[in-house]
């Protein structure tokens, strides 16, 4: 099995493409922990449990991550959506457009039990059946920096949505 058949059976991702400086091993940590703290907040809104952190998931989404940023940020994934956007700052302006850029989505989203493809991060996100979350982070030569976060068991299950996605 090649690893792009992996990566489509794997990746049920949010991704989202930044423009950069190199990121270093502690800036992917506080990304890990940033990310996982605003799913956990958007989940706490939306009355469903926390997710915890796998190692193993952020081994996947880590090569997700360099995947997407070897190909220069995008890949045409019916599960991936990416956005371009400068992200500079600290870590509380790093997570406050983390939160803008997945969980404004939810102003898109009518809670009618329908999948809406502009909503996708949102849904995921909180989506009440999830418990274990990976987030990997990579950058390119070009100063691209992907990140990618993974969720399992997997979300935005055409006909799910009303048992897993709840209003704040």
């Amino acid at each position: 099995m090649s690893f792009n058949q992996i990566f489509i059976m794997s990746c049920v991702a949010t991704a989202a493409l930044l423009q950069s400086e190199v990121v270093n091993a502690q800036e992917e940590e506080e990304y890990h922990l940033l990310a996982l703290d605003l799913s956990n907040e958007a989940r706490a809104m939306h009355h469903v449990g926390p997710l915890f952190m796998s190692d193993e998931l952020n081994q996947m989404a880590q090569m997700c991550a360099q995947w997407y940023a070897d190909q220069g940020g995008w890949f045409n994934h019916p599960n991936n959506i990416a956005h371009t956007c400068p992200f500079r700052g600290d870590a509380g302006e790093k997570k406050q457009y983390a939160r803008e850029l997945w969980y404004a989505e939810v102003d898109k989203y009518k809670f009618n039990g329908d999948f809406d493809v502009n909503s996708g991060h949102f849904t995921q996100m909180v989506w009440a059946a999830s418990r274990l979350f990976g987030f990997g982070l990579s950058s390119n030569t070009n100063g691209v920096v992907v990140g990618v976060a993974l969720y399992t068991p997997k979300g935005n299950i055409l006909t799910q949505f009303q048992q897993n996605v709840f209003p704040a």
